[in-house]
């Protein structure tokens, strides 16, 4: 058999009477193993590091170091290689030791222990080769789990998500809304609500195209985002409408939000395809005090219509409705 097809077996063993018992055991099948021998802890570190071997034979008593110490040394190292451990008669308390730091199997020095050594590495390869088949299926299976993971958090933004603006959508701010409703019969805070509408968008899609509208929807939606507190919710309401929710905030407080929005806009020159295009926008405030009875669409509504008169005095305005 062509030496890179055979078992390679590296002997760690001080006693060369031992050491030449295992090598002719061994090499009585030579269609399977080839064999090096080392004499101490040092030199098998060393030679692992330069040549590739299939598994470790080695004593437990060896010059300077236990074969536990080697376990240890190769767990360190990384070094990924079956071990089988040697140990003298009435030492079955090592071999067992030797077992849970890691070696794959042991061979107790009684009479012809040799003999059983082939069979011995031939089970601890077997061994090998499942741990090494189950590490990656786990791995396999880690990865598949944290793929699914993934896609759910992804799934679960885009189901919260507007695809155009990305921010959220009107099911997650009506969601929202309505823990901010129940909110409000608890405490004795306050809410408001806007809704804000893009005057004249449709003037905007028949001039410079749907696509130009699109842009404009974008860019307001990360001017608002940027210009609100973490408390807030900003979302889309739908075509040229957005909602913001702002929690713990009066009338007089959601009016001097509206008014520093409403003139970033204005003074906003968007730029699409070469276009300069100028915008406004007008928008209706809902603002209830704490302890008071409400629903999510008690809230639209009175925002709605204060919407509604903003746009009936002009445009480019806001109006607020208080109770």
């Amino acid at each position: 058999m062509a030496e890179e097809l055979k078992i390679k077996v590296l002997v760690v063993e001080d006693n060369q009477d031992h050491s030449f018992l295992v090598k002719r055991a061994l090499e009585k099948t030579p269609e399977y193993f080839s064999v090096k021998i080392v004499d101490n802890v040092e030199k098998c570190l060393e030679l692992i590091q330069k040549e590739e071997f299939n598994i470790i034979i080695s004593d437990y008593k060896l010059p300077g170091f236990s074969g536990l110490q080697l376990l240890s040394q190769l767990k360190k190292k990384n070094i990924d290689l079956p071990l089988v451990m040697l140990t003298g008669s009435g030492n079955e308390e090592i071999a067992v030791k030797a077992m849970k730091e890691g070696a794959y199997d042991y061979v107790i020095k009684e009479p012809d222990y040799f003999k059983t050594i082939p069979l011995v590495i031939r089970r601890a390869m077997d061994r090998h080769k499942d741990k090494k088949e189950k590490e990656k299926l786990e791995a396999e299976i880690k990865k598949k789990v944290l793929e699914l993971e993934d896609v759910n958090k992804k799934l679960a933004i885009l189901s919260i998500t507007d695809g155009l603006t990305e921010i959220f959508n009107y099911r997650y701010l009506s969601e929202v809304l309505e823990k901010e409703c129940e909110r409000t019969k608890r405490i004795e805070g306050n809410i408001s609500c806007m809704i804000i509408d893009i005057d004249f968008f449709k003037n905007i899609n028949d001039k410079f195209g749907h696509q130009a509208g699109d842009h404009i929807l974008q860019q307001l939606s990360r001017i608002f985002f940027k210009n609100l507190r973490r408390i807030d919710t900003i979302g889309r309401y739908g075509g040229d409408e957005f909602i913001l929710i702002l929690p713990e905030t009066t009338s007089e407080g959601a009016k001097i939000v509206s008014e520093k929005l409403r003139k970033l806009i204005e003074n906003k020159v968007f730029v699409f395809e070469g276009n300069s295009i100028r915008a406004t926008i007008s928008i209706g405030i809902a603002s209830f005090p704490g302890g008071k009875v409400l629903t999510k669409e008690m809230v639209i509504k009175s925002a709605d219509d204060a919407l509604y008169q903003a746009k009936k005095n002009g445009r480019n305005r806001t109006e607020v409705i208080t109770s």
